[in-house]
């Protein structure tokens, strides 16, 4: 049975007349950037791309002539607009290598997700296992618990601000390398409460909600005064996208900013941290996982380097490129170097396999 959609309208000529004097009156009220005079036509660097403010760009025209006459005037915040778009495009492939990333070194074992009309998510975990071997601290997102893709990403990005920080570096300073004046490390201190909260159940009933600290980098776009927040684990909270400016990411997220450390705020600061705790606790749990997120993510770099060099591009041409072949390229890459990580994440189980059989 089909199912009527409330409030939608039904196609008919007088609507579609209505339509069409909308889309001329819009057009009549388009005025030349340069001129004045009634503008048909809309500069093609930055046609549909978003301003600072999240607001699409529109530079209007009436000629080709007027565009050559406005340009000196609108070149830096063409040229900006084309910069922004980049810097977005490489948010969002970070942020999808961040969560197959995740998925492949989840380490929580979980028996159910439900989430409430309100919108928070609960993870009601099961007990861990007792571990013989490394390999064994990792526990697969089961598909039983048949996740939306909301709920899926609020669970791998629980408290995983670190993990972004640390295990997605070498590819944040290669694919940022040519946006960026500027990267911190920066911490939360004073959270705002969540849009959509992430809340934690163990076995025994008791809750934990994400409010420990949260990290992520604070950025200065290149030749601008644009300051914007990359966090790849803003889901958690109800906020899916990696890119914010950092006005609105601070109106929304957070009250104050811990005070760190001049050293920690360096952009691979905690990766630095985790390399050191690796060779000063050998022996301990964390160090072990993190010996094992270390070689995945060896792995994942070698497959990024040879994606560059087997298409031999650049990122930057890459988040340059028209819309339809940066989607191409992007779901190229993504599933390359998803590819290289599931493999590198079976590798760890193959090895602990034969220390088993010895």
């Amino acid at each position: 049975m089909k199912r009527k959609i409330a409030g939608a309208r039904k196609p008919s000529m007088s609507n579609l007349k209505i339509d069409m004097m909308k889309h001329n009156i819009e057009k009549t009220m388009r005025r030349c950037s340069a001129c004045n005079k009634p503008a048909t036509n809309v500069c093609n660097g930055c046609k549909g791309l978003p301003g600072y403010d999240s607001r699409p760009i529109e530079r209007n025209y009436c000629s080709e002539q007027c565009l050559k006459v406005d340009w000196p005037d609108h070149k830096l915040n063409c040229k900006r607009a084309q910069l922004r778009e980049s810097f977005f495009r490489a948010g969002a492939v970070l942020q999808d290598v961040f969560y197959i990333f995740r998925e492949s070194m989840f380490d929580m074992a979980i028996r159910k997700v439900e989430q409430h009309l309100n919108g928070t998510i609960y993870i009601h975990q099961l007990p861990r296992p007792p571990v013989s071997l490394d390999v064994e601290m990792l526990q697969p997102l089961s598909k039983d618990l048949e996740l939306t893709d909301e709920q899926k990403h609020a669970i791998l990005s629980y408290g995983a601000g670190e993990d972004a920080l640390v295990w997605l570096y070498p590819l944040a300073d290669k694919l940022l390398n040519h946006l960026h004046a500027d990267i911190s490390e920066l911490v939360i201190d004073h959270r705002r409460d969540a849009k959509h909260p992430t809340i934690r159940i163990d076995q025994d009933g008791q809750r934990f909600s994400n409010e420990g600290t949260h990290v992520f980098w604070g950025i200065r776009l290149q030749g601008t005064e644009e300051d914007y927040a990359l966090d790849l684990a803003g889901a958690q909270y109800g906020y899916p996208d990696p890119v914010t400016p950092f006005k609105r990411y601070e109106d929304t997220r957070f009250h104050s900013l811990g005070r760190t450390p001049d050293a920690l705020r360096v952009f691979g600061a905690w990766n630095n941290q985790a390399m050191n705790y690796m060779i000063d606790r050998p022996k301990s749990p964390q160090a072990q996982l993190y010996w094992m997120n270390k070689r995945v993510r060896d792995e994942m770099m070698r497959a990024v380097e040879e994606f560059e060099m087997d298409n031999s591009m650049s990122f930057g041409r890459m988040f340059a490129s028209k819309e339809e072949k940066f989607i191409e390229q992007k779901e190229a890459f993504v599933r390359r170097v998803g590819d290289a990580i599931w493999k590198a994440r079976n590798g760890l189980e193959e090895h602990a396999v034969e220390v088993r059989a010895e």
